[in-house]
């Protein structure tokens, strides 16, 4: 099986740096740009379904990406960006400032620190992509798969294919509307490529937000 992850395309939080996790957030001008500019390169791949989360900046990236392939998306909850909780609409300074034992826990790679205000950890998150992507690749051995899906997700889910420790802090920036290509053999998953982006140099904003 194939696997292309793809990340929504530029959200008006990425823009703003503000915290977005499961709030929902639209496609600025830029980020529709960058999704077409995906669709553009995956219109090339015989693509047999396309899974999106359900967040409105997953599903728009995901809509443009599948309307040359004539697809219906698939949504999958499991596929959402981490939740912060309470953190969510905050600015990555505001988060430093006001919140230092989160600024600790990310600082240290405290893989297992939930959110204040009912969020996950990153444990939380890496459980339900991993139970997702194997669902799909049950379900479409042998086929090749578009995901379109967020930072987080996808930074942690290359983490775990690498074998890369939880409790080593991330250093991974998957950036918008980038290719991420993984296959699966009965080992397991193998990454291919990670942060193809060739296809984006008109339209490539710099996000230091994987979310």
């Amino acid at each position: 099986m194939k696997l292309i992850l793809v990340r929504h395309g530029e959200s008006e939080w990425n823009r703003e740096l503000r915290i977005q996790g499961q709030t929902n957030s639209e496609l600025t001008g830029t980020g529709i740009m960058q999704a077409r500019a995906v669709a553009n390169v995956l219109a090339k791949e015989p693509l047999h379904a396309i899974y999106s989360s359900d967040l409105t900046r997953a599903i728009a990236t995901a809509e443009i990406i599948a309307a040359p392939h004539g697809l219906n998306l698939q949504l999958d909850p499991r596929l959402r960006e981490m939740s912060f909780g309470g953190l969510e609409g905050l600015t990555w300074q505001e988060v430093r400032d006001d919140h230092p034992d989160v600024k600790t826990a990310l600082q240290t790679g405290a893989h297992d620190f939930k959110m204040p205000g009912g969020g996950e950890s990153r444990d939380d998150l890496v459980a339900r992509a991993l139970a997702a992507m194997d669902d799909i690749a049950v379900r479409y051995p042998d086929q090749t798969i578009c995901v379109v899906s967020h930072g987080g997700l996808i930074s942690w889910f290359t983490r775990h294919v690498l074998g890369i420790p939880r409790s080593v802090p991330s250093r991974l920036r998957p950036d918008n509307c980038a290719i991420h290509r993984f296959e699966l053999y009965e080992i397991g998953w193998h990454l291919r490529t990670f942060n193809e982006r060739a296809h984006l140099p008109e339209v490539f904003a710099p996000d230091p937000l994987a979310t």
